[in-house]
């Protein structure tokens, strides 16, 4: 538009120049009639030219006034053609940030897979974010609320374990509230096969190593060895509950023993021989069989074990774990 104005000035200064030029010739009377008609016309060339260049001046004086700019999308699911990968969204219609989106609108919000990322983190990192979204990444507590502060919105979690094996958890409604909230987790209706772990969060302030907001009357959980992480914290571990930002754990490594700590066969995929912490702590750990997500407390089957025992084997547990026990 303006190199189009600036067109139409020259338009203008051209037809003005050939009117003065038709001005200085001097003529035969018998071309006076014509040379006039031409001047005349030129005048109204002029005119008009005027006319249309006050009317582009306005136009471009409106468009600057009104700052028009290309649409913003405030989430992956506002991007007209959806492509997954690396896009640009504006969260708060302002400030861009750079997200990773998934097939059919989802905007992911934290990525982990080979703990190449610590976790352990500040509530500053936590606040504004850390990690690359090229790889292990949490988008920030403040970015993930300005997504969520207007309208309805879907969590959905997706898990892989070492072999492969897959399981999800959607949750109808999720939000998460601002700074002056402490991020405050709000989040309801689940369904999937992963298990309603985030249930036992939902109300709950998020809490980082260096602020401790959550509900256990002496320890900051997310400064204990178990975690290790920032999360939205009830009781530190008092259930099934579900902490996905915990130390990143790698398979028949002893030496990094903590993250998730199971308290009974539910919460683990596999059959067999497990270890289980059905107190929550990670200093009194049990050995037990599961079977489809079942827990056994008792096994018979030889009669290799006598059972007829005291009240301190009952209350203790007794047999091989291997064979025939009471739990």
């Amino acid at each position: 538009m303006k190199n189009f104005a600036k067109d139409t000035s020259k338009a203008v200064k051209l037809a003005t120049e050939i009117k003065d030029m038709l001005n200085g010739m001097c003529v035969n009377s018998k071309d006076q009639n014509s040379f006039e008609k031409i001047e005349e016309k030129v005048q109204n060339i002029s005119k008009d030219m005027e006319m249309i260049k006050e009317k582009l001046d306005k136009i471009q004086n409106i468009v600057s006034d009104n700052k028009c700019t290309a649409y913003q999308p405030k989430e992956c699911k506002d991007i007209t053609n959806r492509v997954p990968g690396l896009q640009t969204i504006y969260p708060d219609g302002n400030k861009k940030l750079s997200v990773q989106c998934e097939e059919g609108g989802w905007t992911v919000i934290q990525k982990r897979y080979d703990g190449s990322v610590e976790f352990n983190r500040n509530w500053s990192d936590y606040e504004n974010g850390f990690g690359s979204t090229k790889g292990e990444f949490w988008l920030g507590n403040k970015n993930i609320a300005q997504l969520t502060a207007e309208g309805s919105h879907e969590l959905r979690i997706d898990l892989e374990d070492w072999d492969g094996n897959k399981r999800f958890a959607v949750y109808k409604h999720f939000k998460i509230g601002d700074a002056s909230t402490k991020y405050i987790l709000n989040i309801s209706e689940y369904s999937g096969n992963a298990g309603d772990g985030l249930r036992y969060h939902d109300g709950k302030q998020f809490s980082a190593y260096d602020q401790d907001n959550d509900s256990h009357p002496k320890t900051n959980c997310a400064a204990y060895k178990s975690f290790k992480g920032g999360w939205w914290y009830s009781n530190c571990y008092s259930g099934p509950e579900s902490m996905l930002n915990g130390h990143y754990t790698h398979r028949n490594n002893p030496d990094q023993g903590y993250g998730h700590l199971p308290r009974e066969c539910t919460q683990i995929n596999d059959s067999g021989l497990q270890t289980v912490f059905p107190d929550g702590n990670c200093n009194k750990e049990v050995s037990v069989q599961c079977e489809g997500r079942w827990t056994l407390i008792q096994k018979r089957y030889d009669g290799s074990v006598e059972f007829h025992r005291n009240w301190k084997d009952y209350e203790n547990g007794f047999g091989d774990i291997n064979g025939e026990f009471w739990l």
